[in-house]
């Protein structure tokens, strides 16, 4: 492992170029690698931490981000994507530097992405890590670096062929396997390297590989939202969560690359042509258990205890009536039981030459050409069915897993499949796509025997990309139940009388009707799940996976013959329709998702970019305390255009009530933008001795808003309250193109203690102004109906509406035990392979919004005066909340690492920890449009816009690894991840408190290999 707090490569190296001690990379042992990486930060004149490979192709984390969450200021959160913090993942999704997670991804110098939304950073788990040589994490680049990291930019680097002195060639295969699903799984990788002298000059060749597959368990436990409650302690108000959920995600993550480089030199000439591919595919299944109680006021609540808050501990929930509640006179609590299976498929493309060329002692010019091609292809097949429970228990104790039990006459039940009925369908499939063309000119002049100036640099870069994503045209969520048709319950067990009600049904699908049999399910066993600590979860009827899978004819089956089943069932029942049902409004009316290249499911964005840059390298030599450093600034135009539409969401059936205004809404919309940034910066390097030296660092960057945020696509949707019969109007933007990019302007002030090779002590202080930072707000269209009546539409989208200061520091060391003077000719020899590395971040931050918003009240839905719940979120109470720090910021941060390298052996035991992070706010599942109002004028309304913000609560995890030569050219390897088994906890902001959301629950994973060196 090679960690490093701060400091970087030399001048010489800039991102494009590699450090000068690339030759020391490619060693054996992490003791060697961490040395190699010490002298790269100690030569540098900018901010820069790294991680060096122990030998080639070997980083000392089975991917990217975990690589990266060694390095002090950065951490990593773990989601499978942010902005979704109902799903897990071990590996990660994206990282934050300094608290910020705005930062931009090179490879080898040059910008690099993966395709979709947001599109301007690599997915850093699809990277394998081990077609890397190295990775940088710049924290303040200079004016030569490429824009567009305000947080930090994280560069990788891969080996080119002169960086070894010869032939080289290995081979490594290994076995995954993971503790909670009991899989094995290969891994594979190899390289190989050799150069010729010939007449035309050094040529030199290397081919890189990577495959590997692993697979997945995430067990997950969670609560729904506290609600205020008037009807459950006489007298007072008691909170109580909704209801409970629980879940298992299984599946399977394939990750593959290749890399070749060729490489010539002659003459003071050096010219290289390289191709990187990197792939991932995900193939997975969700089995889940969600509530879908209808209204979270009316459940009743047994054998209830409370704290002395009035907070609900523990209870048995029931539910008495409902729509459909029709078979159990004992009603129930509404369910929904979900299965789906989903692929995904990503892969970047990257072809770059490079020519360098030494005219004279004095000028060098570079050129580089580059062309980027990225893409992604996603597709989900997701079946629910519906029940109604007669109980459910839930028992919360302080910060364990909620544990959700059954008695035996709701365990019997949920294991009946005639107790459920078909709800929902919600296949889905999209794909993006994306190229980037870029040419950069550079030119070096360095001045001979001048007392203070060095060289001068300047470069000119142009680029072009393309960004494109599309939605399948077809049928996408569409419910079988209908509910809003479907007449309420009076008494539990009975069909509801016939009223004159406009609703035209009495029942669902329910399964006891061999009529909707046709599609099979089973009764799914959720095993030893969560290791036993929550309890023995119950038997569930669920569609089996092949029915899931079985697209189309298995959802043509339930759109259109069930639904038509149901229209017939309704009209037997009550003959509210006055003719029968049409088998023509349901036969043959499910569409099948294709790209058929509509348009308006199309949203494509072109972006050109020219930038100018100068550096300036200076010394002062003959100073008593010589200062090195540079000065340099570059400029760059960046134009933008979005071309996407406006769409209506919302599907008509035979059963939409007919007083619904009618909708149908397709118009394009083409926008464009165009802004120039000037980004300075300084560095500063004082030298006190050549083992300690001081830094300073002064620069202003840039980071544009993702193509997620920038893309002009407006969904707007026509929602209809079946229990309330209201209709209620939103929409939603994706993009803004006339957003403005997010800058900084940063500061640093570091120094660096080396009193040993393979030893140092660093500190850095760190601020950044941070302007222009991007969330979501609220403003309003108006739209006619097919009518012509014009209605007005709430919409959110994103806009710059504040800004942000952070600061913090940095602190970090490392040694080994032989390297400590006080224990020269103490230690015997086997202790003197003992070290120790560690590092702690803090970090202090404000965010302030532009516009400062002072609503009292959360009011009715997602309003347009309900600023407050886009901004901060707002309480299932009607109160809003405040001054939430920025996403994904751990206030503190640290990392403690034990090695030991000593002959054929090397080991590490590395703990990684950070505090509670903020997640998102108004995320699925945690928001809704009932909570209770606490305007005075509006008191008992239930029907407020309410958003949680969702925290990760801090956690710590002990990952380890043990690598023995068995020779020269054999060696062997075993990592363990997740040492301590830890549950990672997730919670919800309300006023009562910090509660409890999530459990999540990976288990440890294993990897052996072996290597071997030709």
């Amino acid at each position: 492992m090679m960690l490093l707090t701060m400091g970087g490569a030399a001048f010489a190296q800039t991102a494009a170029d590699k450090p000068a001690s690339l030759e020391t990379v490619v060693v054996t042992g992490q003791r060697a690698a961490l040395q190699s990486a010490q002298k790269i930060k100690q030569n540098a004149e900018e901010i820069v931490d790294s991680v060096v490979a122990e030998e080639a192709g070997k980083l000392p984390d089975k991917s990217i981000t975990e690589v990266l969450q060694r390095v002090v200021g950065v951490i990593i959160d773990r989601n499978k994507s942010r902005g979704d913090p109902e799903h897990f993942s071990v590996e990660g999704s994206g990282i934050s530097v300094r608290g910020l997670s705005w930062g931009s991804s090179l490879l080898n110098g040059r910008e690099s992405f993966s395709a979709g939304w947001p599109g301007r950073e690599l997915s850093w788990g699809d990277v394998p890590p081990e077609l890397m040589a190295g990775v940088d994490v710049y924290k303040n680049p200079s004016s030569e670096i490429i824009e567009g990291g305000v947080s930090g930019t994280v560069n990788l680097r891969t080996a080119m062929p002169f960086d070894f002195k010869g032939t080289k060639a290995y081979l490594s295969v290994g076995n995954n396997y993971t503790q909670r699903s009991g899989k094995h799984s290969p891994n594979v990788s190899g390289l190989y390297t050799t150069q010729w002298n010939t007449d035309i000059g050094r040529v030199g060749v290397l081919v890189d590989l990577s495959y590997n597959h692993s697979s997945f368990q995430n067990e997950s436990i969670q609560l729904d939202a506290y609600y205020p409650r008037t009807n459950l302690i006489p007298g007072q108000t008691a909170w109580a969560p909704k209801s409970a959920s629980f879940r298992n995600n299984t599946g399977d993550n394939e990750r593959a690359g290749f890399y070749g480089a060729l490489q010539w030199k002659k003459d003071g000439m050096d010219s290289s042509l390289t191709y990187f591919m990197s792939g991932a595919r995900e193939t997975g299944s969700e089995q889940g258990f969600y509530t879908g109680t209808e209204n979270a006021y009316k459940s009743t609540i047994e054998n209830a205890t409370y704290d002395a808050n009035n907070v609900l501990t523990s209870g048995t929930y029931k539910y008495l009536t409902g729509a459909g509640a029709n078979t159990s006179a004992l009603g129930g609590l509404g369910l929904q039981i979900t299965r789906g299976w989903n692929q995904s498929k990503s892969q970047t493309n990257e072809l770059a030459w490079n020519f360098k060329w030494a005219v004279n002692d004095r000028w060098l010019l570079q050129n580089d050409l580059q062309w980027v091609h990225a893409k992604n292809d996603s597709v989900g097949r997701n079946m629910q069915l519906g029940t109604f429970v007669p109980s459910m228990s839930i028992d919360v104790q302080g910060k364990s897993p909620v544990r959700i039990g059954f008695d035996q006459t709701s365990a019997d039940h949920l294991a009946d499949s005639k107790n459920y009925y078909w709800n929902l369908v919600m296949p889905g499939a999209s794909k993006a796509d994306a190229d980037l063309y870029a040419w950069k000119v550079d030119a070096r002049y360095r001045f001979e025997d001048h007392p203070i100036l060095r060289d001068i640099r300047v470069g000119v870069r142009t680029t072009y990309r393309v960004a494109r994503h599309y939605e399948a045209t077809g049928n996408g969520w569409t419910s079988i139940a209908e509910p809003w048709s479907v007449r309420p319950n009076i008494t539990p067990g009975v069909m509801p009388p016939d009223d004159g009600s406009w609703q035209s049904r009495g029942s669902f699908a329910y399964m006891n009707d061999p009529r909707y049999q046709g599609v099979p399910v089973e009764t799914f066993n959720f095993g030893n799940f969560y290791g036993g600590k929550v309890g023995k979860m119950p038997n569930i009827v669920m569609p089996t996976i092949g029915a899931v899978r079985d697209y189309p004819n298995a959802y043509k089956t339930l759109y259109n013959d069930y639904r038509y089943q149901q229209c017939l069932d309704g009209y037997a029942l009550y003959k509210v329709n006055k003719s029968p049902c049409k088998l023509s409004d349901y036969e043959n009316k499910f569409q099948e998702l294709v790209y058929n290249n509509d348009p308006s499911k199309t949203s494509t964005h072109s972006e050109q970019t020219n930038a100018v840059y100068a550096t300036l390298r200076f010394g002062f030599d003959d100073l008593k305390f010589p200062i090195e450093g540079n000065v340099g600034v570059r400029a760059v135009l960046t134009s933008d255009v979005s071309h996407g539409y406006s769409v209506f969401q919302t599907e008509y059936s035979p059963t939409t009530p007919a007083h619904l205004p009618r909708f149908d809404l397709t118009e394009p919309l083409d926008v464009r933008n165009q802004f120039v940034k000037v980004l300075p910066s300084l560095n500063l390097k004082m030298n006190f001795t050549d083992r300690l030296q001081a830094r300073l660092a002064m620069a202003q960057s840039m980071n544009r808003p993702g193509f997620n945020q920038l893309g002009e696509y407006i969904k707007l949707w026509q929602d209809y309250n079946t229990e309330k019969q209201t209709v209620s109007y939103r929409g939603e933007n994706s993009g803004n193109v006339k957003l403005k990019p997010i800058t900084a302007n940063s500061y640093d002030l570091a120094l660096e203690w080396y009193p040993r090779d393979g030893q140092s002590l660093t500190a850095t202080a760190f601020h950044k102004d941070v302007k222009d930072v991007i969330m979501n707000v609220a403003y309003s269209r108006t739209y006619n109906s097919e009518a012509g009546n014009p209605q007005i539409f709430p919409i959110t989208g994103p806009d710059n509406v504040a800004k942000a200061k952070v600061s913090g520091i940095e602190v970090a060391g490392m040694t080994y035990l032989d390297k400590l003077p006080f224990l020269d000719g103490v230690l015997p020899e086997w202790a003197k392979g003992i070290g120790v590395s560690a590092n702690y971040t803090y970090i202090n931050a404000k965010q302030t919004l532009y516009k400062q918003i002072y609503n009292p009240y959360c009011d009715a839905g997602k309003a347009l005066t309900n600023g407050t719940l886009h901004l901060f979120g707002c309480d299932t109470n009607g109160l809003p909340f405040n001054d939430l720090p920025l996403p994904y910021m751990a206030k503190n941060a640290y990392n403690l690492v034990f090695m030991y390298d000593r002959g054929p052996l090397s080991a590490r035991l590395a703990y990684n920890w950070h505090s509670r992070i903020l997640q998102a706010i108004d995320a699925n599942g945690t928001r809704g449009e009932d909570a209770t109002s606490a305007d005075p004028a509006r008191a008992g309304a239930q029907d407020v816009g309410w958003g949680l913000p969702t925290w990760q609560e801090a956690f710590g995890q002990w990952d380890a690894g043990v690598n023995y030569k068995i020779s020269d050219k054999l060696g062997v390897s075993l990592n363990v991840t997740n040492l301590n088994n830890v549950i990672v906890r997730q919670t919800q902001q309300q006023h009562i408190g910090t509660m409890g959301r999530a459990w999540f629950y990976p288990g440890r994973s294993y990897s052996m290999s072996a290597r071997y060196e030709f």
